[in-house]
């Protein structure tokens, strides 16, 4: 096949060649040079044109003139910088500079395909048992639709992977290809949904499941300090959270006899509950939660009306006002919640949408889920299991330490050697910890607009480099650059459309409006209709 030549190499390192092009590549296009024993397939990462005779031009009147009356002597000069990736004689980066005046083309499809194939081949140096079946399909190159590009999944779950992008870029629906391809393997993914994304996913992929779990905290396997404060958040109520806290103890006690002292404990706990709901009389659906909530109403009410350390009345009435509330208008608490790592199995994918629960309750229940799972994994009760963090920069915060910020923590070092890969998500990079954005060995970057997100980035990742931090903004909506140990050598993609993502989509609000504006005068052209057919209805009878 006849290849396109581009220009001629003008100088080279064995990591950086520069090129004088006759035309003008796209930053993140490969192009290839053969010489001396080498087939080199390299990166673009940066262009620069210029007019050689406006670098002789002294003011803006004269350029002006130039362009005007077409007076410009100088050629148009296309300078490429490209950094070689893979030379396909030796199935590596090259250990020499290629040699000046070497033509240099356009890579086509058959070159492209050579050196993924290379790059795919020289994974069996890293994982001696990985199949060519770990490879799933991502998408295709960005600037050769006909190229597939894969990623390796072994990659994915040992080296973990940081998927970072500005809102609307397109960082769910890369989620979304990426679990349903791994459970499509026979894989396990948990995932912590923050915003509810996922919860009405269509998968695609045959003999895959997707089972949503709604997110409940079991108010017996937290702390009673942490679920005080989830129930009294303020921060000036100490002295309340101080109280709730002995109650919900002495509550606890009772929900865990076990043995002869089980049926005092149920009857004494049904006493405290019918009190409640005496006092409360409130009309909601009854659930495990409320009448756990109900049974500490009760309790505070029995330590107020016992004058209990001199506490003034009104601060056990505001304590119950605010059980009142989480009574009424929440649902969030259960005593019989099932784990959602109960329900992890190959083919399946467990989504656990977090999105209701207040943030020190998410806390803790996110802190719960990656516990469970890397324990679990340790004592080989689990097949190798991919963790998805969504909104990841609400639980990796650098300025905080929580439950759930250390669970994690602890899977980005140590889950590599029990088989638990962790996949985190953020639209604000800035916003994670260092240490666990530094342990993300592979990354999808997807169009990040804001210069310290960008510079952040590239701080803690030894793989993007300054030319390639610079086309960030240019990147459409699901276009990204990949790097990192799951592709070996970076690509720019354009990823795989995922048909069964319904939310997550990027609203127009003009046509939710005008759609709104159309149903309307159908609904009122309709009202006048019948109102004309029952007039002349009246007139005739």
């Amino acid at each position: 096949m006849k290849l396109r030549e581009i220009g001629l190499v003008a100088k080279s390192t064995p990591t950086t060649v520069y090129i004088i092009a006759y035309e003008a590549p796209q930053v993140a296009s490969y192009l290839y040079s053969e010489s001396h024993g080498m087939r080199v397939v390299m990166v673009v990462t940066d262009v620069e044109a210029a007019d050689e005779a406006f670098s002789r031009v002294f003011d803006s009147k004269e350029a002006e003139l130039m362009a005007r009356y077409a007076k410009a002597t100088g050629a148009l000069k296309i300078m490429v910088k490209a950094s070689p990736v893979v030379d396909l004689i030796i199935k590596r980066k090259p250990q020499t500079p290629i040699p000046p005046r070497t033509p240099v083309y356009i890579a086509s499809k058959d070159v492209l395909e050579e050196a993924f194939s290379v790059c795919y081949g020289a994974f069996t140096e890293l994982y001696s048992d990985s199949p060519l079946s770990s490879w799933v399909r991502i998408g295709v190159l960005r600037s050769h639709p006909d190229v597939e590009v894969k990623v390796n999944i072994d990659a994915v779950l040992s080296k973990h992977l940081a998927v970072l992008g500005s809102t609307g870029s397109g960082k769910s629906n890369m989620v979304a290809v990426l679990v349903d391809r791994i459970a499509g393997l026979g894989g396990q993914v948990m995932i912590i949904d923050s915003h509810g994304e996922y919860s009405d996913m269509e998968v695609l992929s045959d003999g895959v499941r997707l089972v949503h779990f709604e997110a409940k905290v079991n108010p017996l396997k937290i702390s009673p300090p942490v679920l005080a404060s989830t129930l009294i958040p303020e921060a000036a109520a100490t002295k309340q959270r101080n109280l709730l806290r002995k109650a919900i103890r002495e509550l606890n006690a009772l929900y865990l006899k076990s043995g002869s002292d089980r049926v005092d404990a149920e009857r004494k706990i049904a006493d405290l509950i019918q009190k409640a709901e005496r006092e409360l009389d409130v009309d909601v659906e009854d659930s495990s939660g409320r009448r756990y909530l109900k049974a500490l109403y009760a309790m505070i009410m029995k330590m107020r009306d016992s004058g209990i350390s001199g506490t003034k009345k009104d601060v056990f009435d505001s304590i119950l006002l605010k059980l009142e509330k989480n009574i009424v208008e929440y649902d969030i608490y259960s005593t019989d919640v099932i784990d959602p790592v109960d329900l992890l199995e190959p083919g399946v994918i467990v989504d656990v949408d977090v999105s209701p629960l207040p943030d020190a309750a998410r806390d803790e229940v996110v802190s719960y889920i990656c516990r469970q799972v890397l324990q679990r994994s340790m004592m080989n009760k689990l097949l190798p299991t991919l963790i998805v963090v969504e909104e990841a920069h609400l639980y990796l915060k650098s300025s905080s330490e929580t439950a759930a910020k250390q669970a994690i923590e602890r899977i980005a070092r140590e889950g590599r050697k029990y088989g638990v890969g962790l996949l985190i998500v953020s639209q604000r990079p800035k916003r994670l910890d260092p240490d666990v954005l530094s342990q993300m060995n592979s990354l999808c970057v997807l169009k990040i607009m804001q210069p310290e997100d960008q510079t952040y980035v590239k701080q803690y990742s030894e793989w993007l480099t300054d030319e390639m931090l610079a086309a960030l903004p240019t990147l459409e909506r699901g276009e990204a650059i990949l790097l990192g140990e799951w592709v070996r050598m970076p690509v720019a993609v354009l990823i795989d459309k995922h048909e069964g993502k319904k939310r997550g989509v990027t609203v127009s609000a003009a046509k939710s409006w005008i759609k709104a504006r159309k149903e309307r005068k159908e609904k009122v052209m309709k009202e006048i209709e019948e109102e004309e057919m029952l007039k002349k209805a009246e007139e005739i009878f």
